[in-house]
């Protein structure tokens, strides 16, 4: 692996004048720099940090609230093992620290020196990684110490066909991998095909098909209350949302206030830092809007705006729970789509765009049991969402199919809690 560290090293000269720039004159960029160097926790005493951990690491937010799942059920079992979280957005971190018991850090880059430096001064016991993080050095430095292992892995056609291309890469490094617990059957054959044993190999389902624990109604009647909504307010929400996406949601709105007058219509954004993107592209339709992230929100400001953009981490599923149609985004451009399994287990009726690739299985089980719905364009959106008002018989029948279909479909949690505890228990 040294001669990863020495490309990665000669990228790191030929850049060095760019990040430079960027560390003094990006705030954003400077803090998370600082963040995936530091090993440190002030909160962590010494006897916190000599314990046995396991590290989980996930790439951002979906990955991040997988592995809280798994964690959770886990630390219910007798003697669990202390947890540590590590992922690469800012987003996934703040997300983390919600969870106050779990230490949580920005990921290291991977030279070997820096993964090191991390094991070892966190006592790392072993390694899980969510879904398609498979990085040389931090795969080959902690494999030499320790157990590791991937949950819920999937390889889309874009990560399967880079790995192929480079087998001598990717071969000995998926072989060190301790077990690999696929997410689907496609991800179960191409783990395989890339050269992980088939005795290392399961497939016990889809952690994603995991029903959560649903919000209070208390809850849900606060959210409510701060935002002045009745029962006769119709509440849209398109959660997820790419910039570019707006180019078909704000004519919708358009379209749909005319036929619906009652309608609130909530965006949320995958990536609340991309606020100033998303309000030039509002800017260009001469639209009144509220940004939550300016604050001071009242009656007034209620009255005057039915359109709304929630730049806010950590409230998709609050505002799911609202909801009473929903589009799930990072599907009406290139992105691969977002997870709707977080909306239709809400019994809600969920639509999504074209572009899906990261979730093609699940759209294929979804659709074929007519729990879910695809719109290509304005004027499919319009429709959906009007028909979810117009229809609401047929609203709950889309909603309780797509419920129904994903508690079919759970029961991973538990055997994937039941193989980690195999290969770490106890930790000592």
């Amino acid at each position: 692996m040294l001669i990863l560290d020495g490309i990665y090293f000669l990228l790191l000269v030929l850049l060095s004048p760019l990040l430079l720039l960027a560390f003094i004159f990006h705030p954003r960029f400077r803090t998370e720099i600082l963040g995936r160097l530091t090993v440190r926790n002030p909160s962590l005493n010494e006897d916190r940090l000599r314990q046995p951990k396991i590290w989980f690491h996930g790439a951002s937010v979906g990955e991040v609230l997988l592995a809280i799942k798994v964690m959770e059920r886990w630390k219910k079992e007798p003697s669990p093992p202390e947890f540590i979280l590590t992922t690469n957005t800012k987003a996934g971190l703040e997300v983390a620290r919600q969870t106050p018991w779990l230490i949580s850090f920005f990921s290291c880059p991977d030279f070997s020196f820096l993964i090191k430096r991390f094991r070892n001064r966190h006592s790392i016991s072993g390694l899980i990684l969510i879904e398609t993080e498979i990085w040389p050095n931090f795969i080959h430095v902690v494999s030499q110490k320790v157990p590791i292992g991937i949950i819920n892995g999937r390889l889309s056609d874009r990560h399967f066909h880079k790995y192929r291309k480079y087998p001598w890469l990717f071969k000995p490094l998926v072989g060190k991998l301790n077990f690999v617990i696929a997410g689907d059957a496609t991800s179960y054959e191409r783990f395989q095909e890339l050269g992980v044993q088939e005795s290392r190999i399961s497939f016990p389902g889809n952690l994603k098909f995991e029903p959560p624990a649903p919000l209070s109604q208390e809850k849900i009647d606060k959210i409510r209350g701060e935002y002045y909504l009745s029962r006769e307010h119709f509440i849209f929400v398109a959660g997820s949302i790419q910039p570019e996406e707006l180019h078909t949601l704000i004519p919708a709105y358009f379209r749909l206030k005319e036929s619906i007058p009652q309608i609130r219509f909530y965006i949320i954004p995958r990536h609340p830092h991309k606020r100033a993107e998303c309000r030039k592209i509002i800017d260009s339709y001469s639209l009144d809007c509220y940004f939550a992230s300016s604050g001071n929100y009242d009656q007034e400001t209620f009255r005057q705006n039915s359109f709304h953009v929630l730049d806010e981490i950590g409230i998709l599923r609050e505002w799911y729970s609202l909801a009473d149609s929903i589009f799930v985004g990072g599907s009406l451009c290139p992105r691969g789509g977002q997870n709707m399994i977080e909306a239709i287990v809400l019994k809600k009726p969920v639509c999504i765009g074209p572009f899906y690739d990261n979730f093609k299985q699940e759209v294929e089980i979804l659709q074929q049991g007519d729990g879910m719905k695809t719109v290509r364009n304005t004027a499919e959106l319009v429709q959906f969402v009007q028909q979810s008002k117009d229809n609401p018989e047929w609203a709950k029948s889309l909603g309780q199919n797509g419920y129904n279909i994903i508690l079919k479909n759970s029961g991973a949690l538990e055997k994937i809690v039941a193989k980690l505890k195999q290969v770490w228990n106890p930790i000592q």
